[in-house]
């Protein structure tokens, strides 16, 4: 038998060189004998090496890719990849409910970031036709934004030619609390509207003029504390 599978290793082989640039199907073969059926991905992933973690962070040590995959089956889990910078791949066996928490836990993430994104930045869209009663308005709300949020996007629709006289009222208006930055006009006016560092300052200073008159009210009301009690102490030694 081996000399048989010897003879046709070597007459493929030379087939192979006599054929030149003609490809030949590569051959699966065995100690038993030979198959034409061409290798597929899947056999070739088994050679595929992995550094496998079960769900209690305990080394099982390496395995082969489809080993790991038919672990996990067996035991009813997922197979998650963990770390591809090492030297084999590291993979964990998860349970479906630790995935699923996972998965949770990233969207709540997302979720909250998204909020915190939206809380500093707004978004206002204008038109050309807006009255000057309702563009005061919309100033209003600017102005009040502007206090917690760090800028606003604004969008301006309508007429293209009453872009930039919309834009100067809208900078008119706010001139005093807000800086107007990266101006584009195409088929919307598009701008940015930022508080302005002074404005900002001033806010600061007041909060911390606020703190710091509690503070001396505190103060104040514990040095009339410490009056009264000596003034009582003292009256009581008299009587004495």
């Amino acid at each position: 038998m081996n000399s048989r599978l010897s003879c046709i290793i070597s007459s493929l082989t030379k087939c192979q060189y006599l054929r030149g640039q003609q490809a030949i199907p590569l051959l699966l073969v065995s100690e038993v004998g030979f198959s034409s059926k061409p290798i597929s991905k899947k056999e070739s992933d088994i050679k595929k090496i992995v550094y496998l973690v079960d769900d209690n962070g305990k080394h099982l040590g390496t395995k082969s890719i489809s080993e790991a995959e038919t672990i996990a089956h067996k035991l009813k889990m997922i197979l998650v990849c963990l770390d591809t910078t090492t030297k084999y791949p590291t993979y964990k066996l998860k349970s479906k409910s630790e995935v699923d928490e996972s998965v949770r836990d990233s969207h709540k993430s997302q979720k909250a970031n998204t909020k915190l994104v939206e809380k500093h930045i707004k978004n206002l869209v204008l038109t050309t036709k807006i009255s000057d009663h309702d563009l005061a308005i919309k100033v209003d709300a600017v102005k009040k934004w502007l206090k917690s949020c760090d800028k606003i996007n604004i969008v301006v629709t309508g007429d293209k030619n009453n872009f930039d006289n919309l834009y100067s009222k809208f900078s008119v208006l706010t001139k005093d609390y807000a800086t107007l930055k990266q101006k584009q006009i195409g088929t919307n006016l598009k701008f940015i509207c930022t508080p302005n560092v002074a404005v900002s300052t001033v806010q600061n200073d007041s909060t911390k003029a606020m703190k710091n008159k509690t503070e001396v009210d505190n103060n104040s009301e514990e040095e009339i504390d410490e009056e009264l009690k000596k003034l009582l102490n003292t009256k009581g030694t008299s009587n004495k």
